[in-house]
């Protein structure tokens, strides 16, 4: 007996993605969808097979992930920027003349507070993408904590033993 249509056992391990005209990726909703089915324009399909090829991919769609999370919080802090002059100088007309100690103590630390703010955007503007850090990761995932009654009594064993 034959067997019609039979495929390898790796099919499903091919990592099919699209490339736009902008050059953006994008991973392909499924393996035999091609971008013209989905009405993508433009769009050309392609394969990773190996394991260096999908780690290629994964850094260059992180490296886009992380350029579009930061032109959003560019556009964020655009948005924002007149409410957050106006909030600054309040703060400093009410410093300069404070009702109360407390006033003062409060408009002193949104103040701080709001060039704190700005110092870490613009530590977040001149970062560069490291593909090297893993940042995708849960915080429960970076670090090997002991879980479960066991864990509580410190019967856990912790790493490879």
């Amino acid at each position: 007996m034959e067997i019609l249509a039979s495929r390898p056992k790796t099919h499903n391990e091919v990592l099919v993605y699209y490339v736009g005209p902008a050059g953006e990726i994008m991973l392909a909703p499924d393996n035999r969808v091609m971008p013209r089915d989905l009405g993508m324009k433009g769009w050309h399909s392609f394969e990773a097979k190996t394991a260096r090829e999908k780690d290629d991919i994964a850094s260059r769609m992180a490296a886009q992930l992380f350029a579009k999370k930061r032109q959003m919080k560019v556009e964020q802090r655009m948005r924002e920027q007149q409410h957050r002059d106006i909030l600054r100088s309040s703060a400093r007309l009410r410093l300069a003349n404070p009702r109360s100690q407390f006033d003062a103590v409060c408009n002193k630390a949104i103040l701080r507070k709001m060039d704190e703010d700005d110092e870490q955007f613009f530590k977040d503007l001149a970062k560069e993408f490291d593909p090297t850090s893993r940042t995708s990761g849960l915080e429960i995932e970076r670090k090997e904590s002991p879980i479960g009654w066991a864990a509580q009594r410190g019967e856990k064993r912790i790493g490879v033993a």
